[in-house]
């Protein structure tokens, strides 16, 4: 798999975590545990079918949860959780119009851990001392004439308070 294209997936997959935190980090001063839930929510967004450079014009139809959770430690810090869960369908469709098209179904799963977050002011973490995500997205699908693609990725990047970093990505594709 080429590199764009991996970044690409890792992209939509963070997208639509970022997308579904928004209601959450908003809410966050307010509420401080909340959680999101979200069915038949309908996406179109143009992509490549996994494992090659074909374009597709992508829908997805999903459902969603997301639980946000701030907490102070008996030691004073404060810890801020989150996870965020998403499964679904799609149908993916040549640019062209010519050609296989695809259907299937994904699931992608995000979650993380920040020590002394600091917010901005859409209630986005933009810096903490100790930050650590971990992340995984699954996709299979069946081509207009039987062919199979396949895909899943697994992401990793943990930070330590001096700053220092640790990351791996992961992808594994048949088609």
């Amino acid at each position: 798999m080429t590199t764009q294209l991996r970044r690409i997936l890792t992209a939509l997959a963070m997208l639509a975590g970022l997308l579904a935190l928004s209601p959450a980090t908003a809410a966050l001063a307010s509420n401080p545990g909340k959680t999101f839930t979200f069915h038949d929510q309908v996406d179109t967004f143009t992509d490549v079918v996994p494992c090659t450079t074909i374009p597709v014009t992508v829908t997805t139809v999903s459902n969603g949860v997301e639980h946000f959770q701030v907490n102070t430690m008996p030691d004073g810090s404060v810890r801020a959780q989150g996870t965020f869960t998403q499964t679904g369908t799609f149908q993916a469709v040549r640019l062209d119009g010519s050609g296989i098209t695809y259907s299937g179904h994904f699931t992608a799963w995000d979650g993380f851990t920040a020590t002394n977050p600091v917010f901005g002011p859409d209630g986005e973490i933009v810096s903490a001392d100790t930050f650590v995500d971990t992340s995984t997205f699954n996709i299979h699908g069946t081509g207009s004439d039987g062919s199979v693609i396949s895909e899943h990725v697994n992401s990793h990047i943990g930070m330590n308070p001096v700053g220092h970093t640790s990351e791996f990505f992961k992808d594994s594709c048949a088609a």
